[in-house]
């Protein structure tokens, strides 16, 4: 069942932006049908590139140069924040916008030795801790889902701390993936590699048609045909092997599909075999994350002597080698890195995560070549010194669109492409924010404010449409405005308030909007609804906008020029109002030092067990950066409930 918004009266609602790099405005040209692509830029400590336009990129597609008509960056980059504030709400603004990441780790225990990668898992964990409350985390083997996508990191590290590997491959009589391909090709290293590595189970014997080392091995100097079939035969285990890994990460991948998060996979992994055989399998996987736009990324989990003993140590050198030449072939495809990892993996995150922070999203223009579903072979370089790419190496166009067109005369498309598009178009300015209040003394009945405010007079907007999903991407509700139901807020600026009921979880709200000139913008916002606290108190999300009392109104942005407004609705099932005192405190976010402090009368409502108060912040005196405003509810001098807000001057 959808839920129904409908428009609130003057309640409460949003505030505050997130102060990342600057959105580049995209170039829209009339009548241009263009196909996308995500290119991630670094510079040479890892960290993308912001600034780039699209004259700094060129595109070959199926071995055509194409125009690229637009370059916008991606950003999931936050500002730094004291521990006590990492996980304080804050609102949107395609301005300045940030996406969320969702990354999966995809565990091959299968392909890990035996009991290795602890130390590797327990880094992984950590790192965890490192993200953003919005950011989403998954753990997964290739046979179950330890955790489902989810912004509770805690869950996801405990998932990871009890994986291990499971691979006896090391003291198998089996060869590895790192011997046979050697062994079918008749090179006697790698068949030397096997004879050491399994000499201690016995030799062979006189007629023996097997590949045990035969007496004094050392000597041969070439590889018996047995060897050969024998590894023939384990190549064909081990492919079999390597299409179940990208079968499973292409399952995931497309559930990934959809969005604007920044997406990727992890692969931890003791090495995948990619050779003719299995690069279709790689180029069909290549294909759909491009679709999906999801990258890849490996981690190789070295095996160590401790594990497999001093007599694999070539046949250790070969895996190593072998192995990870897999695991790059199949990230490289997938504008993905690669990674060796033998013991901790707190580097090979920091990495990783430096390259999840922003990507670009180019759109160049479509050739008649391109057709729908077809896999295409694609180049992108830059012209910009220093810079390095990572890109996708084929990509599938999806069906023509007018995207990049500046034409006014189909503006429900236009807004159904921009809830799509994986770039923020800020031509438009949007700033959205949400806020629970409770409902009611009991339960976890909730009404949610969201405010979305525009840069543009309402007579100017044309039209305007919205979506709101849970994290598995089911669409709760969704609605087409023109014209578009927004007020005046100020000149130059619109709001539209709208407040609905809504159970407990997470959600995805995305917006957009087209004005009388074609210009157009999109956002998205991340919110949560939590459970509320057991107790005759609850306490609404605080609600930043402007004035008091009656004449509180709603703001998507910190004002300008006027005073920022707070307010906090308490709810004590009770009705014992006299002994509630409520203080307000600012802080800086990046220190959580303090600004002020003020006390915070409260006001009767016609509900005798609600009540709210609100406070006025002179936020044009502070310097520019990011705030917290904080409101402690205090029932006799004992500290009752206490809630945070995120905004930037």
């Amino acid at each position: 069942m959808r839920t129904t918004f409908i428009v609130a009266g003057v309640l409460a609602a949003a505030a505050i932006s997130v102060p990342v790099a600057q959105q580049q405005q995209p170039t829209f040209r009339r009548g241009v049908d263009v196909v996308s692509i995500d290119v991630a830029a670094l510079d040479k400590s890892g960290a993308p590139v912001t600034g780039l336009a699209p004259g700094d990129f060129t595109v070959v597609a199926g071995k055509k140069p194409r125009r690229v008509i637009s370059a916008d960056f991606v950003s999931s980059l936050r500002p730094a924040r004291a521990a006590a504030n990492r996980l304080v709400p804050v609102a949107s603004s395609n301005s300045r916008s940030t996406l969320p990441r969702t990354l999966i780790f995809v565990v091959d225990t299968e392909q890990i030795t035996s009991g290795g990668g602890r130390t590797a898992m327990k880094g992984i964990g950590e790192y965890l801790d490192q993200l953003g409350v919005e950011d989403r985390v998954g753990v997964m083997t290739l046979t179950d889902r330890r955790v489902s996508p989810t912004t509770d990191h805690a869950a996801a590290r405990d998932a990871l701390a009890k994986l291990v590997g499971t691979s006896i491959r090391m003291r198998d009589k089996d060869m590895t993936f790192g011997e046979a391909p050697g062994i079918a090709q008749r090179d006697t290293t790698s068949l030397k590699a096997y004879w050491y590595r399994v000499a201690d189970q016995g030799s062979a014997m006189p007629g023996d048609r097997s590949c045990a080392p035969p007496q004094g091995f050392d000597r041969v100097t070439s590889v018996p045909q047995t060897c050969v079939e024998q590894a023939e035969f384990a190549l064909e285990r081990i492919r079999l092997h390597t299409r179940r890994v990208l079968g499973r990460l292409s399952t995931i991948a497309e559930a990934m599909s959809g969005g604007a998060d920044s997406k990727a996979i992890v692969l931890v992994s003791g090495g995948l075999l990619s050779d003719p055989q299995t690069r279709p399998d790689v180029l069909d996987l290549a294909s759909l994350t491009g679709r999906a736009r999801v990258s890849i990324h490996s981690l190789l989990i070295e095996a160590d002597s401790s594990a497999t003993g001093s007599n694999s140590a070539e046949t250790r050198r070969l895996e190593s080698a072998i192995g990870f030449s897999g695991l790059t072939d199949l990230a490289e495809t997938s504008r993905g890195s690669s990674q060796r990892i033998l013991g901790e993996a707190a580097n090979a995150m920091g990495r990783i995560d430096r390259e999840l922070s922003g990507y670009y999203v180019l759109a160049f223009e479509r050739d008649p070549i391109d057709r729908d579903g077809e896999a295409t072979e694609i180049e992108v370089r830059t012209t910009r010194p220093g810079v390095s790419l990572r890109s996708r190496k084929i990509l599938t166009p999806a069906r023509p669109n007018s995207f990049a067109s500046g034409s006014p005369s189909d503006p429900k498309a236009a807004i159904a492409d921009l809830l799509k598009s994986p770039a923020v178009v800020s031509q438009v300015p949007l700033d959205v924010d949400v806020f629970a209040l409770p409902v009611s003394t009991i339960g976890n009945e909730t009404r949610v404010v969201l405010a979305i405010e525009a840069g543009r007079d309402p007579a100017a907007l044309k039209a305007f449409g919205f979506q709101v999903a849970d994290t598995n991407g089911k669409v709760l509700s969704d609605g087409y405005e023109a014209p578009p139901p927004f007020n005046e807020k100020e000149k130059g600026r619109s709001l539209f308030v709208v407040q609905a009921p809504l159970q407990v979880g997470r959600f995805i709200a995305r917006f957009a909007v087209v004005d009388a000139q074609g210009q157009r913008g999109n956002l998205q916002h991340n919110f949560e609804v939590a459970a509320w606290p057991t107790g005759p108190f609850r306490l609404s999300d605080i609600i930043l906008g402007t004035g008091k009392g009656e004449s509180f109104d709603p703001a998507a942005r910190v004002p300008s020029a006027a005073p920022l407004a707070a307010r906090l609705v308490v709810r004590d099932s009770s009705s014992k109002f006299e002994n509630i005192r409520v203080r307000a405190a600012v802080t800086r976010a990046s220190d959580d030092a303090p600004i002020e402090t003020l006390d915070v009368p409260l006001q009767p409502t016609p509900d005798p067990l609600r009540r709210f108060g609100d406070c006025e912040v002179r936020v044009d005196s502070y310097p520019p950066g990011e705030y917290v405003i904080s409101m402690t509810v205090m029932n006799g001098g004992a500290e009752v409930g206490h809630k945070r807000r995120a905004f930037v001057r």
